[in-house]
């Protein structure tokens, strides 16, 4: 997910937030400037990735893994709506702005691909357990 997104800024320049600003406005309450302000937040950011995948297997044990790909893409869109609602909900300082319509349809394409990875990769692990 941040490498899809890193293109984006980076490369193509059409997104002006990139995930890792998400952790560390949360972690920091502010864009990371240095070195070591984004190395932090990437590991954040990722372990935090890792959390929501955690949750999401969780409930995917308490449903059923029928329709996991729906399942991946509806999670990962509540995720990032859920997210966008909160920083605007509590004014998080430059999250709370009006963002471009690019910029938010980029990353909400981004957060559906990671539910689709992230559903796929726990329908493979699912099948290839041994029992």
């Amino acid at each position: 997910m941040n490498i899809y997104n890193f293109f984006f800024y980076y490369i193509l320049k059409l997104v002006n937030i990139r995930f890792i600003d998400w952790a560390s406005i949360f972690m920091l309450g502010k864009r990371p400037v240095t070195t070591v302000e984004l190395i932090y937040t990437t590991i954040t950011q990722i372990t935090w990735d890792g959390t929501l995948g955690i949750i999401f297997a969780f409930l995917l044990t308490k449903i059923n893994s029928q329709r996991y790909l729906l399942k991946g893409v509806i999670y990962g869109f509540f995720i990032g709506f859920s997210f966008r609602s909160l920083a605007v909900m509590f004014k998080l300082p430059f999250l709370s702005q009006p963002v471009a319509t690019r910029t938010n349809l980029i990353n909400v394409i981004g957060i559906i691909i990671w539910g689709l990875i992230l559903s796929t990769a726990l329908h493979f692990l699912d099948k290839n357990t041994v029992e």
